[in-house]
């Protein structure tokens, strides 16, 4: 399927068409803050010293991205898991599931070299799970550690993608509970 470019309505015909591949769209009079254009691959930002496009759907990789305020991505929630479970990285970077059995948290799938996040894990109502680890998962010291084990109690794995076998990974052990 070849590249799609945005929906917009021609002004002299009232029509819906498709902005040409080398057609800008013009956005220095909309509502969005410093933009300025959107190009074939391009969000234009003006008024930013450091980084002024950000690229959408090309290898070409974005000089910086610079969020003023705050930013978050959501937590995929996997609810209950009493089996071997495999995160998807490509749909999201928090996660959060509850332990009902011991299982692996097996290599994900979908990593991206320089991805982070966080990974929620609870004991349900009995406690006592335990959590294994797949051979992407580097602890500190090469040990992966032994997650909390009381009823409702929440721990927290941090990671950073290294490369598609190597997932930089740490650990904080009783943070609260449920």
């Amino acid at each position: 399927m070849a590249d799609r470019f945005p929906l917009i309505v021609d002004s002299s015909t009232q029509q819906i068409k498709e902005l040409a591949a080398s057609d800008n769209l013009d956005l220095t009079s909309s509502s969005i803050t410093n933009a300025s254009n959107i190009d074939a691959t391009n969000l234009n930002i003006s008024g930013i010293a450091t980084a002024t496009t950000l690229g959408v759907n090309t290898t070409s990789t974005p000089t910086n991205l610079y969020v003023s305020g705050n930013a978050a991505g959501s937590v995929v929630g996997l609810g209950t898991t009493d089996a071997n479970t495999t995160l998807d990285f490509s749909t999201g970077n928090n996660f959060s599931l509850e332990l009902t059995g011991s299982i692996v948290l097996s290599n994900p799938t979908g990593v991206t070299t320089g991805q982070s996040g966080i990974v929620l894990i609870s004991q349900d109502g009995t406690g006592s799970r335990t959590c294994g680890f797949g051979s992407h998962w580097d602890f500190p010291s090469s040990t992966p550690p032994t997650l909390s084990t009381g009823a409702n109690a929440l721990d927290a794995l941090t990671y950073f993608v290294r490369s598609s076998t190597s997932i930089v990974t740490n650990s904080l052990i009783g943070i609260g509970t449920l």
